[in-house]
């Protein structure tokens, strides 16, 4: 398996959702970031040169006014080619937005549809495609309000970051699989259950048995919609839940490890390493 670093969750992703930068310019054969994967869904729209870039193992090459999407928890790394300059936009959108701006009726199928690993979704959309959709719109709208903010922009760049959403939404006639709607249920409710009781002592046995299901058809599908198993995911979980509470609290690393569903400490630490390549009281240091 490629090894990859955690990346941690941007101020500016917490304080409105999102984020928008530019990255550049690269000169040849350097990397724009190395592999890695975050909660947040990302876009990336090539303004100059041509870039490489691997979404799970998966190359493609991104030509100028191309766009690509790495959706959450997957394992992506963005490379210059040959050119002699390159340089891209980036937008990263936390999943939770997707869900506060659709309707209760299709905000899960909205989410996980960004946020899920499957090959059946498509990751590329090439500039022809974008001419005239919302998405370009979008993006355009983000780049213009990025170069000239005013105290409107903040605003102004949420409604154009909707706009990359569901321009997306529109475009995206990926193919689904027999049973994927079902999947996409059973999975939400366990996320939800997931982020609702991660500080208990779960399994994923349990949270199968509620939800009617088997434990192995359960963890297949949950591995095949998150791309990670349910033991994976429930760590990341937790482990964020601590990152945030060694940042903004005075609690000690037993305390934190004790909300956050850890019973043993010295395990806390050893995964919260692992995820977060440091120790709890490293990032307690840095804050």
């Amino acid at each position: 398996m490629r090894e990859y670093y955690i990346e941690n969750e941007k101020q500016a992703v917490r304080d409105h959702g999102f984020e928008f930068f530019y990255t550049g310019p690269l000169p040849p054969h350097t990397y724009g970031t190395k592999y890695h994967i975050h909660e947040t869904i990302e876009f990336v729209y090539a303004a100059q040169g041509r870039l490489n870039i691997s979404i799970d193992g998966q190359v493609s090459v991104l030509n100028k006014g191309d766009l690509a999407l790495f959706r959450s928890r997957g394992i992506h790394s963005i490379i210059s080619s040959d050119e002699p300059e390159s340089g891209y936009y980036v937008l990263k959108i936390k999943p939770k937005l997707i869900l506060d701006i659709s309707p209760p009726k299709v905000s899960k199928n909205y989410a996980l549809r960004f946020a899920v690993c499957t090959s059946s979704l498509r990751h590329l959309w090439r500039s022809e495609e974008l001419v005239g959709t919302d998405i370009l719109a979008g993006i355009n709208k983000l780049i213009e309000e990025s170069k000239k903010p005013d105290k409107h922009s903040d605003l102004s760049m949420l409604i154009a970051a909707c706009s990359v959403i569901l321009g997306i939404l529109r475009t995206d006639n990926s193919e689904t699989e027999d049973g994927t709607d079902k999947l996409i249920d059973n999975v939400y409710e366990s996320l939800v259950y997931i982020h609702t009781h991660f500080a208990e002592q779960i399994s994923a046995e349990e949270v199968a048995e509620k939800m009617n299901l088997s434990y192995s058809y359960f963890s297949r599908s949950f591995k095949k919609m998150t791309g990670k198993s349910f033991k994976e995911y429930l760590n990341i979980t937790r482990t964020n839940r601590a990152e945030q509470l060694l940042v903004e609290t005075d609690k000690s690393i037993t305390e934190v490890a004790l909300e956050c569903g850890y019973n043993n400490v010295s395990h806390f630490i050893a995964t919260y390493k692992k995820l977060k390549n440091k120790t709890p009281l490293s990032e307690r240091k840095e804050k």
